[in-house]
């Protein structure tokens, strides 16, 4: 299951991304939303998700300087926004997806699959290393 935020100023804009996203409730768990980034940044440094749904102009700080406030970034991000100018830029700030608002749900469905890869081949990689580890801890343990 997809872990994931709301990070919109708008709230009718949340409960719009939300009903879209309760058609994949079995992939996608919203865990929490948020009009205000900066009270979304506070939360990220403790949580663990893989996805923020992010719209980009907002009063308080826009998308892309709410990025640079996650310098680690473990999660994806999906930019939702009514404005096609931005695509570019999301792209270089490497956003998995560029929405535009009103979402329509195949190209929601589109982003959803891409998040599920890239999880599932984080968790793989990490899998792996673990492996690594371990094969490494046995063979130091035969010197």
């Amino acid at each position: 299951m997809i872990k994931a935020i709301i990070v919109d100023d708008e709230s009718n804009a949340i409960e719009g991304l939300l009903w879209e996203l309760s058609k994949f409730s079995y992939k996608v768990q919203v865990v929490t939303t948020f009009t205000d980034p900066e009270l979304a940044l506070e939360y990220l440094k403790e949580a663990q998700i893989d996805c923020v749904f992010l719209d980009i102009e907002m009063p308080i700080m826009d998308g892309f300087t709410f990025l640079e406030k996650v310098p680690n970034r473990s999660f994806s991000v999906v930019i939702t926004t009514a404005y096609n100018e931005y695509a570019l830029k999301a792209l270089k700030k490497e956003a998995i997806d560029y929405l535009l608002k009103p979402i329509d749900s195949d190209d929601l469905k589109v982003a959803i699959h891409k998040i599920e890869k890239q999880v599932t081949e984080l968790y793989s990689l990490e899998s792996f290393e673990i492996m690594l580890l371990k094969f490494n801890n046995r063979q130091s343990r035969k010197k």
